[in-house]
């Protein structure tokens, strides 16, 4: 006879049943409140304490005079990206791809052999800057797949809060969302961790929000934010990232004068090279990177590219002569130079912020919180983002897109 070694994820397949039936009983519950019939959202199934998300609404419901009434923000906050815009990503989690149902074709994953960290006998973790607009609780959805009974399961921390399991639901071998009990997070940056409780168990996109309404169907909402610092990267794991041209790798921080923080990602080509992240459709966004040159040349933050040849640029120049910062437009491969602006006091081996923001008709650039430059707005707004640079020794860190799409 085959002896099952105790495990919270095969213990609870019962519990897990019951949570399947409850998502169902959730979703059907959604469209009744989008219908108008909001009371019908509150209808728990029998088993609602084992679901992770009634813990949600159970912490927003205040008991006055007998009577239960619910706590909804006046303006809910939603926040969501990709699973693999981590800031840090510890092996053996990794970044997957191949399969054309996960969103952008490309997951975070624990596989089969990483180890079960319910025993103590498995690592790997991924880390996500979550920036919330007010202090309270909230949830953490998850577009997970799971293998089996004994593979439905992560552990969740909020910053330096309790580690919770998060999981063990009933739905195998597929795409579905998975929510987890109520987290208290604080207003502004705050960290979310997944690590390893079991192996084979992927996570395609997360959504963070304080609204107890919410509930993610299929692909979900549009992402909010996308952020990379290459934080836990090895020199051939750069997570979302592709590199048409030049030699990049992620490397320790080589230091200099306000040093960004851990790993970052270098340009190590002397003739230059382009890197590119994100989706062709990604739309109405601002940018912002930190950059560092080591020796004389340029660096370039790519916005709405559209095609190979076809995109936006704000491009720092620096040499012994000078140093500028300029707005460009390249299609077809022509660059036309829509606005540029010397800059004083600019030194070699220093951790500059450049920045893109758009709205309005108008592209606004600036360095170091400085606006430099300001035109019309030429370029179509969609397109993936990047990053260039014409020498070698050109570095860069903690790449951050902010969506500004109509909800």
């Amino acid at each position: 006879m085959k002896t099952r070694v105790r495990d919270e994820g095969c213990e609870k397949r019962g519990q897990a049943r019951l949570f399947q039936t409850a998502h169902e009983k959730r979703g059907q519950a959604r469209k009744d409140a989008k219908s108008g019939d909001r009371h019908a959202f509150f209808k728990p199934p029998k088993k609602a304490s084992q679901s992770p998300f009634f813990a949600l609404l159970a912490a927003s419901l205040l008991t006055v005079a007998g009577l239960s009434l619910t706590r909804v923000p006046a303006d809910p906050a939603l926040i969501v990206m990709e699973a693999e815009a981590y800031a840090e990503l510890v092996q053996p989690m990794r970044v997957a791809r191949g399969d054309s149902t996960a969103s952008g074709d490309a997951w975070v994953e624990l596989p089969l052999g990483s180890g079960k960290g319910w025993r103590g006998k498995g690592g790997g973790r991924a880390a996500y800057r979550v920036d919330v607009p007010a202090a309270g609780r909230y949830a953490v959805w998850a577009r997970a797949w799971w293998k089996d009974g004994c593979s439905n399961a992560l552990f969740l921390q909020a910053n330096d809060s309790p580690t919770l399991v998060f999981g063990n639901d009933a739905v195998f071998g597929q795409w579905h969302w998975v929510c987890s009990p109520s987290l208290q997070l604080g207003k502004g940056l705050n960290y979310i961790r997944f690590s390893n409780h079991s192996d084979g168990v992927r996570i395609d996109k997360l959504a963070v929000t304080n609204d107890v309404f919410y509930y993610p169907e299929g692909l979900a909402d549009e992402i909010t934010h996308f952020f990379d610092g290459f934080a836990g990267c090895d020199a051939d794991n750069t997570g979302s990232w592709s590199f048409p041209a030049g030699r990049w790798r992620v490397v320790r921080n080589p230091g200099g004068t306000s040093a960004a923080l851990g790993d970052c990602l270098a340009q190590f080509d002397s003739g230059g090279g382009a890197a590119r992240a994100g989706n062709p459709l990604w739309h109405d966004y601002d940018v912002r990177v930190k950059t560092m040159l080591t020796g004389p040349g340029t660096v370039g933050v790519i916005f709405y590219q559209a095609g190979e040849n076809d995109f936006c640029r704000l491009s720092w120049e620096l040499n012994e002569v000078e140093s500028a910062l300029s707005l460009e437009q390249v299609s077809a491969g022509r660059t036309k130079v829509l606005c540029r602006q010397t800059l004083e006091g600019m030194t070699l081996d220093t951790w500059y912020d450049l920045a893109v923001t758009t709205g309005g008709g108008v592209v606004r650039a600036a360095m170091d919180g400085t606006e430099s430059c300001r035109v019309d707005f030429e370029c179509e707004p969609k397109g993936r983002v990047g990053l260039s640079a014409t020498v070698s020794g050109a570095f860069f860190d903690n790449v951050e897109v902010v969506f500004k799409h109509e909800k």
